[in-house]
């Protein structure tokens, strides 16, 4: 299909679909010699149809649910590869279906290889940019963002060696990987830009970082205005907070349109613009700490044409933290309640507590990324499998994410029509790995709900 000013990075047209992925990877296998006297998989090779690229991708998506460390035992019959194997793989995918998925690796390709490749500071993710465009376009089209989402990173797992692989500087369980910002609405992922791509220099001339500019971007595709966004302290600051709001989007006719972006969240104190007007000192022993537990000083910056009624904040808890807003209304505190285990009743007990309204808040809307990036990983494909292609982690991030957001598009469609969902989040992503591999065949259960859907 046909996009004209599409959504993305660099506006342009785009075509994107299986067919052209088909097309790609049979040149890219033609300009290797693949199949000819002398080259790679001699008298084994024959293109690739749209049927081959449907399984092979369906099989990549099964892996996500049932993972296996070799791709080529799994598609043997349970005959041969007792442990491993399974029958039904082994007929919808024929004889030599593990060299079929070597094949595949080694060709496929997203982008047209016969293009010559644009410089790397102008469009460093080309393999893999009439994608990048498609999803940018066709997820925030199916998904209406609420008032409030949240900004933060999201990582592609990636074991080769890559100058865009970014080291984690602290341990974390998924390892390093090509980095993303993303945005997020309750684990809904409807955009994102990675860091190794170009930023729009005027917002480095207005002082900003490349991690504001990457925002302030996003933040101007948005449809509506006046959203509020929770980030970290890794994002969050005063100079950013006042361009965000006064962020101005240039329309066809008539004056350019105010975005209003709020931003809050936790800040830093140092660097980041917090006033000395609510700094306090960090308690040096445990007296100290409880008397000064639960202090509070905020600060209000009012009569600035770029913000409205931004809020600086600390609170002294097991040491100061701060917090930045635009959006609070009030602060406050707000009693919540929890069961804890009495040792004198020998059994649970109800117990009521007071939080801070802005951090309550904080810890109730920020963790939309965190969502989006647990539904991802939790099944992600190929685990096993060392994906030494940078662009092959960048295709992955696509994939997953994509299937994460069909996923609570359905689930958000039951609901809101009354019924449970029809499928998990694993059943879910079994379905659509049988859909490829045998889109003929039977579907795999009956539906637990039994209600029809209007």
């Amino acid at each position: 299909e046909e996009l004209e000013d599409i959504d993305a990075i660099g506006d342009a047209t785009t075509k994107f679909c299986v067919s052209n992925w088909r097309g790609y990877t049979n040149m890219k296998a033609e300009m290797c010699g693949a199949g000819q006297k002398g080259g790679v998989y001699e008298k084994e090779w024959s293109p690739m149809t749209n049927v081959d690229l449907f399984q092979m991708l369906g099989l990549m998506t099964l892996d996500g649910v049932a993972p296996q460390t070799q791709m080529r035992r799994r598609v043997r019959p349970e005959s041969v590869e007792r442990t491993c194997g399974n029958d039904l793989l082994a007929k919808c995918l024929g004889k030599n279906a593990g060299r079929r998925w070597q094949m595949f690796k080694k060709f496929f390709g997203v982008q047209d290889p016969t293009t010559n490749p644009p410089p790397r500071k102008s469009c460093p993710n080309y393999k893999c940019d009439s994608a990048f465009k498609w999803s940018r376009h066709i997820w925030k089209a199916a998904w209406i963002v609420s008032k409030t989402f949240a900004a933060d990173e999201q990582t592609c797992p990636m074991r080769g060696k890559s100058i865009y692989k970014t080291r984690c500087g602290k341990f974390k369980r998924i390892g390093d990987g090509l980095q993303a910002d993303c945005l997020a609405d309750d684990g809904y992922t409807f955009d994102f830009y990675f860091r190794n791509e170009p930023v729009d220099e005027h917002w480095i001339k207005k002082g900003l970082s490349p991690l504001h500019a990457r925002l302030m971007h996003m933040f101007s595709r948005l449809e509506d205005d006046g959203h509020e966004v929770n980030m970290d302290n890794l994002y969050n600051s005063v100079k950013f907070a006042r361009h965000a709001y006064s962020l101005q989007v240039p329309q066809d006719r008539g004056e350019p349109r105010k975005k209003r972006v709020k931003t809050q969240g936790v800040v830093r104190p140092h660097g980041r613009g917090v006033t000395e007007l609510v700094k306090q000192t960090v308690p040096k022993n445990k007296a100290a700490l409880e008397a000064a537990r639960g202090t509070t000083k905020v600060a209000v910056l009012t009569g600035d044409p770029m913000s409205e009624h931004l809020i600086m904040a600390s609170c002294v808890d097991q040491k100061p933290f701060y917090m930045l807003s635009m959006a609070a209304e009030k602060i406050d505190w707000v009693t919540k309640k929890k069961m804890i285990y009495s040792h004198t009743a020998k059994k649970e007990v109800e117990h009521s507590f007071l939080r801070w309204s802005l951090s309550d808040t904080y810890n109730n809307e920020m963790n939309d990324n965190d969502i989006a990036d647990q539904l991802r990983l939790i099944y992600r494909c190929l685990r096993f499998l060392r994906n030494t292609k940078w662009w092959w982690a960048e295709f992955l991030f696509i994939w997953e994410t994509g299937m994460v957001n069909a996923y609570l598009l359905m689930k958000t469609y039951y609901i809101a029509m009354g019924f449970e969902p029809k499928w998990s989040h694993w059943q879910f992503q079994e379905e659509i790995a049988w859909a490829l591999l045998d889109p003929d065949g039977p579907p795999l259960r009956s539906a637990t709900n039994q209600n029809k859907v209007p």
